[in-house]
Formats: C-alpha cells, sequence, structure tokens
C-alpha cells in the first residue's frame, strides 16, 4: 500500500514540538516525498492564540504556492469522557479536528480510578466511546494509544490492556464511528509489533464493518515527516481499499455545514 497522505503533522508552534517544523520546510519536503494531500494539525491549547496561529498557518501555506493539497487541521484532548478542551464553536474554521483519546500524559486528563489492566480498559473505551459519539469530529488519533499511563503503571504492556476488551465493546464504538463518519488514524506506532498485536483485532473489524482509515505520522519535527511509511508493512496486512481511506478534500466538512 502507497500511504501519500499525512493529516497529523504538528508545526513549531505545539508546545512539545520542535523549532525546525516550520511550515514552508515541511511542505516541500513532503512535496519531494510525493505526498498528494497533507494537513498540519497542532494541539489545541486553551490559553494560547488560536486563531491567530490558525491565519498564519494559512498565510505560510498559501506564500508557499505547493504542489499538493494542504489543510489545516487541530488535534484536540479528549480531557474527561464526552469533555473536549474546546467546543463545537471554537473549532469550526479548522478543515478537520481530531480527537486525541487518551493524552495520559496530559496531566491534567481524568486518570483511571485504579492501575489494574481491566480498569485501563474500563478507561480507555471509556475515552474510545465518547469520542466516536461526537458527529464534529473527523478523525481519533492514535486510538488505544496509552503510553502515558506508564506513571501510573509499571512496565504497562499494551496488548495485556486490550485483551481486556471484548468484540462487543470494539463494535460499540465502531457503530458510532459509522454513525458520526469518523475515521480511525493508522499511525506509525503500528509499526511497531506489540502495538499492531494490541490493535490489529480492533483496526481489524473496522475495516470488515467499512469504516475510514487516515493515516498519520504525528511528526514534531522535520525528522518525523512521513514516518507513517515506516509501518506500510503491517497497515498492509490489514487489507485496506483505497475507497476506505479518508480524504480532507472528500471529508464530511467539505460536503455538509459544520
Amino acid at each position: 500500500m502507497l500511504i501519500n497522505s499525512d493529516y497529523h503533522i504538528h508545526t513549531h508552534r505545539s508546545i512539545c514540538a520542535q523549532e525546525d517544523a516550520k511550515v514552508l520546510s515541511m511542505i516541500r519536503e513532503m512535496e519531494r516525498l510525493k505526498f498528494e494531500s497533507i494537513g498540519f494539525s497542532d494541539h489545541y491549547y486553551a490559553d494560547r492564540p488560536m486563531k491567530q496561529w490558525l491565519h498564519e498557518i494559512r498565510e505560510e501555506i498559501e506564500s508557499a504556492g505547493p504542489s499538493i493539497n494542504i489543510y489545516v487541521g487541530i488535534e484536540v484532548d479528549m480531557m474527561s469522557p464526552g469533555n473536549l478542551i474546546a467546543t463545537k464553536e471554537e473549532l469550526q474554521e479548522y478543515d478537520y479536528i481530531m480527537a486525541a483519546c487518551p493524552h495520559y500524559q496530559n496531566k491534567r486528563i481524568a486518570m483511571p480510578i485504579a492501575s489494574d489492566y481491566n480498569t485501563l480498559a474500563q478507561s480507555s473505551f471509556d475515552y474510545m466511546v465518547s469520542a466516536a459519539g461526537i458527529s464534529f469530529i473527523d478523525i481519533i488519533v492514535h486510538p488505544f494509544d496509552a503510553r502515558g499511563i506508564t506513571h501510573m503503571v509499571e512496565n504497562f504492556y499494551l496488548p495485556e490492556m486490550m485483551s481486556r476488551l471484548s468484540e462487543k465493546e470494539y463494535i460499540t464504538i465502531i457503530d458510532l464511528l459509522l454513525k458520526n463518519n469518523i475515521a480511525i488514524e493508522l499511525t506509525e506506532r503500528l509499526r511497531q509489533p506489540d502495538y499492531f498485536e494490541a490493535l490489529y483485532p480492533f483496526l481489524s473489524l473496522c475495516n470488515e464493518a467499512g469504516v475510514a482509515f487516515s493515516f498519520g505520522s504525528d511528526a514534531h519535527a522535520m525528522a518525523h515527516l512521513a514516518s507513517v511509511r515506516k509501518a506500510e508493512e503491517n497497515i498492509g496486512k490489514l487489507g485496506i481499499e483505497e475507497k476506505s481511506i479518508w480524504r480532507a478534500e472528500r471529508s464530511k466538512k467539505q460536503v455538509k455545514s459544520f
């Protein structure tokens, strides 16, 4: 499978990004790598000038005169199940909206009430099913990626947590994804055996049901660009067809009112 879209790219404006993550440089590199469609999607901060940043990025894209399709999205934290850090109205100017759940490394986010794997699985399910139920979200990024929980759980092992979730629970999430036309991100982390093993049952069910998939490197620096291609071999094992790949140019935002 040729991966030629990537909608999860951070600029230097994201606090966790490197200073070299500049719009112009990234555009030129993605053009060189022959991507067809990309998106810049910084983190949303309640205390930062988000509208100013949005306009700056759009101006930088226009000045670059790109030869590929470029969009400006936003990555929004879910602070607790069903509670996004920003309102629908605050997000309406972006081309697409990505929900990150859970970002446990953000200490302001509601944590599981206990550190056993059953409780961790329930918490992850609660975040995922809540995000899938929000109609204005376009993509859920790095699904079930609970690396940030390591401050609570020593030697955390994702496959062990995911084994506590049932097919019925996966289907509950999938039904909402389909109802609200929300895509699931396929991230560069899928190159890692433990993450691929952990996510394969869920992703396979998503594919069988007709859920859309988005590609995302979650790049925070020039060196991270296009890293999702490192997972091409494992992503190919899912058997995803071209029609199931999410594209910003044909997303729901482009065809119906926000």
